[in-house]
């Protein structure tokens, strides 16, 4: 199955879904990342970060395959535990503003556990939608398909070299 990029169509959502894609951009809302064995991980407005369980329905959500390692998968999983019970960011999601302490929003800490973890490097990304971008831009491919990057890329193709 291998490690997931998950994000939220926003229009399938409620009325903050549509109002995160309006104010930042884009199609998408929330994101998450999906380990192999199927738990999620992501913060959540009113739980915190946290890991759960959802069901890919491709009317509710876009998702992209990360091509990582098994050792990249089990460090990017320890790193999401140590994680694990810190707070909603919801200044920090409102201003787009970087990491606030114990407090995390759900782009910020997907992307901060991908760049510290992984060999791809998203931190230029901040907001849901930026971050959706910048999947697209690296080529990375959406619900298994083609990818619809349309020329969109500019400065967010950029990748990390050991």
């Amino acid at each position: 199955m291998g490690v997931k990029i998950l994000f939220r169509i926003a229009k399938t959502g409620g009325l903050v879904d549509k109002i995160v894609a309006l104010g930042t951009w884009g199609p998408v809302s929330h994101c998450e990342i999906m380990f192999s064995d199927g738990q999620c991980f992501s913060s959540y407005p009113g739980r915190g970060v946290n890991f759960v369980v959802i069901g890919l329905d491709p009317t509710q959500w876009v998702w992209f395959d990360l091509p990582i390692s098994e050792q990249e998968e089990a460090a990017l999983r320890a790193w999401c535990e140590g994680e694990v019970g810190c707070w909603y960011d919801y200044l920090g999601a409102i201003t787009l503003t970087p990491h606030n302490g114990e407090r995390w929003f759900c782009a910020e800490i997907c992307i901060e556990g991908l760049d510290v973890n992984t060999s791809f490097f998203f931190r230029r990304c901040m907001s849901p939608n930026s971050f959706y971008y910048c999947c697209l831009c690296k080529g990375l491919h959406a619900n298994g398909g083609e990818n619809p990057s349309q020329g969109i890329c500019g400065e967010f193709n950029s990748h990390k070299v050991h």
